[in-house]
């Protein structure tokens, strides 16, 4: 467990193939929606390239995907395709680099925040493999923030208003439960508006933990019945509700 634990340390190992035997909240959307599209390779975007650098910068004060920046007003200009182009990579905009960094700094000096990341005992992005349900089933989970107290993840929103909206919609109960359970520790949200820099930390509820269950089980026999088992044909997938 040790070398596992060790290995998805390393994003490039977390993210990559050694990472994909064990199930993670990342798929739990295509294993509920669309089957056929587990593990299927996504681009980068802009947004994914934004959290996952306001999150280093608050944990270590510096972040590997801050790059050349653009400054181009939007992507659709001739100066931004060519910059990308050289890179190979999307690139930020100017507008996105000061909205970054202005948030950065909001977070930084909020104490409430700061009172939350940082400290002694603090450990960072720690990775954590374990079952829920079926002792054959694998699943991953890497914690941005770790305490003697709680788990802590950190997000980037549009709208602090709709964060308890994006926590359904971005499926965060599911991630809430997956990781509350593999550490064995209650888990708080610090939510960051994008746009005002104002700090949300929420706590999590049994109903949303409860919501989160059932999307990793059924996540879960949908994995095994398509993919382990092969006991029924994935193009025959359908989704039954009440509306």
């Amino acid at each position: 467990m040790v070398d596992i634990l060790k290995k998805l340390s390393d994003d490039n190992h977390y993210y990559g193939e050694y990472g994909q035997q064990f199930l993670s909240n990342s798929d739990i959307y295509s294993l509920i929606n669309n089957p056929s599209d587990f593990h299927r390779p996504s681009e980068e975007t802009i947004e994914f390239k934004f959290g996952k650098a306001f999150h280093e910068l608050i944990m270590f004060g510096e972040s590997d995907h801050i790059d050349d920046v653009v400054q181009a007003s939007t992507r659709t200009t001739k100066i931004y395709k060519e910059a990308v182009e050289e890179a190979g990579r999307i690139l930020f905009l100017t507008k996105e680099y000061d909205q970054l960094m202005y948030i950065v700094e909001k977070a930084q000096n909020n104490k409430e925040v700061s009172e939350l990341v940082l400290g002694k005992t603090v450990k960072y992005e720690v990775p954590i493999v374990g079952s829920l349900f079926s002792e054959e089933i694998m699943w991953k989970g890497k914690a941005d923030i770790v305490r003697d107290d709680c788990i802590i993840d950190l997000k980037t929103t549009a709208n602090l208003n709709s964060f308890g909206r994006s926590v359904k919609s971005y499926n965060y109960d599911s991630q809430a439960y997956i990781y509350s359970t593999l550490f064995n520790k209650p888990m708080k949200f610090i939510g960051i508006d994008k746009n005002t820099g104002v700090a949300g930390i929420f706590d999590v509820s049994p109903f949303t933990l409860n919501d989160g269950m059932e999307k990793a089980q059924i996540a879960e026999e949908n994995f095994i019945k398509y993919f382990v088992r092969q006991s029924e044909d994935i193009n025959h997938h359908t989704i039954y509700g009440t509306v």
